[in-house]
């Protein structure tokens, strides 16, 4: 697999972003400086690996396309795997097999519907999620609801907990599917991937304490499901939430004695930093 390369930030701030074939018009969360990163990365990769795009309610197919369009050879294309619930609750991510022309390297993950529950004001008292044998590989747990009841606080992991959760590679890879159907993998098979790239959830329901709790599980499960040499790329960093789960990451990988290695970036020195690039060392 590959042996990433983080690039410097000064070689990403001097890197020609007109080169690149990105169009404004696209709905996505992708900008052309993301797009940067992203192609420094994946021109590093071969065709037998996966690129895995974590895009809660944002999956519109932009980074995809861009992907596929501004690869530097494209007889290295990886395979590339979107995990959302492609449902338009916040962009519409109806045109993504348009967008991305139905290619045959590009598979889509429905991850599991969110139920809520309201109370008579038509507040969101709180939200489940039911993992059944549809979502869940062969060798992953036993089917079971997640619940967050938001009357309460999330329950703190440990660092011994966060250096090792990980329900990513439970995803059942005979449902991950391109757009002629064709699977990635079968269920027997746990889902891994070289390179991955999280985008933060954009819609907040009023529990500022669990929206962080998710983008922390999902920074923390993201990074603990890479292959060593494997790297993440997070975007948002600029965000409160996002630093912490960033930081909360390292923190406990720190704690657990396992080997690491990030770089920051930003498009000018007169803005904050938005990105960060894990590289994992060691399990």
């Amino acid at each position: 697999m590959t042996d990433f390369v983080l690039p410097t930030l000064e070689d990403m701030q001097a890197f020609d972003l007109t080169s690149l074939t990105i169009s404004d018009s696209d709905v996505g969360l992708l900008t052309a400086w993301q797009g940067a990163i992203i192609k420094n990365l994946v021109d590093q990769m071969s065709a037998d690996e996966i690129v895995h795009i974590r895009s809660p309610f944002t999956a519109t197919g932009k980074t995809e396309k861009f992907i596929l369009d501004n690869i530097a050879n494209s007889s290295n294309l990886p395979n590339i795997v979107t995990s959302d619930r492609f449902q338009n609750e916040v962009l519409d991510c109806s045109q993504f097999n348009t967008l991305t022309g139905n290619h045959a390297k590009v598979f889509k993950f429905l991850m599991p519907a969110l139920s809520v529950l309201t109370n008579d004001e038509g507040d969101i008292t709180s939200a489940s999620i039911e993992i059944t044998d549809e979502y869940r590989g062969s060798n992953a747990p036993e089917t079971g609801v997640a619940t967050a009841d938001f009357s309460t606080t999330p329950t703190a992991m440990s660092s011994a907990q966060l250096s090792s959760f990980n329900f990513d590679k439970n995803i059942n890879k005979s449902k991950i599917l391109n757009a002629s159907g064709d699977a990635l993998g079968s269920a027997d098979d746990d889902f891994a991937f070289d390179l991955g790239i999280a985008y933060n959830n954009p819609m907040g329901m009023g529990y500022p304490e669990w929206e962080d709790y998710a983008k922390l599980t999902h920074v923390v499960s993201m990074y603990n499901n890479l292959p060593v040499n494997g790297a993440l790329i997070v975007f948002s960093y600029n965000l409160g939430g996002v630093i912490t789960a960033a930081h909360s990451l390292m923190n406990a990988l720190n704690t657990t004695g396992r080997s690491y290695e990030y770089t920051r970036y930003r498009p000018s020195e007169d803005v904050s930093f938005d990105t960060i690039v894990f590289k994992k060392l060691s399990v």
